[in-house]
């Protein structure tokens, strides 16, 4: 998630907290998203102090609130779901079924 083409609208990197090393990681790619939106519980967006030099400072922060935001590593959100059945080509199920939180398998 973070390095969507469109992750500014929604998220500051703070480089001056992030490892030389690291910064690869928040590279912005050109990717196709499938038309998803951006998914502040996805599972695969870095938190807030994830490769934090200083690991009491963000190394992102929601850009509309200028804070820290909680990251999700818990389940597959919903948003995670849309975009694998869609890069996956995979048929949407019936989305009137209650929805179940997936856990994540390590």
């Amino acid at each position: 998630m973070q390095s969507r083409f469109d992750r500014d609208k929604y998220v500051k990197v703070l480089t001056s907290n992030i490892p030389k090393k690291h910064l690869v990681d928040f590279e912005i790619h050109n990717f196709n998203t499938y038309q998803t939106p951006w998914n502040f519980e996805s599972i695969m967006l870095y938190g807030s102090f994830d490769f934090a030099i200083d690991p009491s400072q963000p190394t992102m922060v929601d850009s509309r609130k200028n804070k820290p935001f909680k990251n999700n590593v818990d389940f597959v959100s919903r948003g995670d779901i849309e975009f694998l059945r869609a890069l996956y080509k995979c048929p949407k199920r019936n989305e009137a079924k209650e929805e179940k939180k997936i856990p994540r398998v390590l």
